[in-house]
């Protein structure tokens, strides 16, 4: 899917407040027309927010090390990034929308 670089960034920085070295997870959940994040860490709390997307599949759901996610994205120079997230365990790409030779594969994380 194609998404706006800052909406997700900004909501991701908003889940990193939660992360820690031992809870640093991030759980997306796709739903038709938005992104639900959700982060928490027994210490802090719980941390949730909401993104307006272009998605009309069925649900999915994956965690990843918010770190690591927000790391790949910032590196994306252009407006609109690539996401591909498959379900399970799989890694997940992220790439500029106009191909620029940039790459990045996350992996997913059990949360």
């Amino acid at each position: 899917m194609e998404l706006d670089r800052d909406p997700v960034l900004h909501a991701l920085r908003r889940m990193s407040v939660m992360a820690s070295e031992r809870y640093s997870g991030v759980r997306i959940r796709l739903q038709p027309g938005k992104m639900v994040l959700n982060a928490i860490n027994p210490d802090v709390g719980e941390a949730n927010d909401e993104v307006e997307i272009q998605y009309q599949e069925g649900d999915l759901e994956v965690g990843f090390n918010v770190r690591y996610l927000l790391e790949a994205i910032e590196a994306v120079d252009e407006e609109k990034f690539t996401l591909e997230i498959r379900s399970g365990l799989r890694p997940a790409i992220v790439k500029p929308a106009q191909d620029s030779g940039y790459l990045c594969i996350v992996m997913p994380l059990k949360i």
